[in-house]
């Protein structure tokens, strides 16, 4: 089984646009430093409702891994980490990265790291390597 994740976009007004679910290789180490790398290139952003499908794009090779949920949608018990998505016409690109613990059915959403996305890659150096 992989470690499954949510990708969130969130308008800046504060709503969700939709939900973006990955199969598997969800833990921070890989999609949330691909999705930093591929957020870090992007040049110009015309809100949330501009980026999410061009993050889906990236993300889908073919059938099967990368699916989309609706807004609000009910979260998969098996989801281990949460990436929330913010900011774009008026603010920086943000990222909110929750880990999700199911202990004996309740869930906990712990919040490992929230800041620009160019904070990402200096926070994960430093988990991974404790400096």
């Amino acid at each position: 089984m992989g470690t499954r994740s949510l990708t969130v976009f969130m308008q800046e007004e504060g709503g969700e646009i939709c939900r973006m679910f990955r199969m598997y290789d969800g833990y921070p180490e890989k999609h949330g430093l691909e999705l930093a790398n591929f957020l870090l290139k992007v040049k110009e952003v015309d809100g949330m409702e501009d980026l999410a499908p061009r993050v889906v794009k990236k993300f889908k090779k073919g059938p099967g891994e990368i699916y989309l949920w609706p807004a609000g949608a009910e979260m998969d018990t098996s989801v281990e980490h949460i990436y929330i998505l913010s900011g774009g016409r008026e603010r920086e690109l943000a990222m909110t990265v929750k880990e999700v613990d199911s202990n004996q059915g309740e869930r906990t959403f712990n919040t490992i790291f929230t800041g620009p996305l160019i904070d990402y890659k200096k926070w994960l150096k430093t988990r991974l390597t404790g400096k």
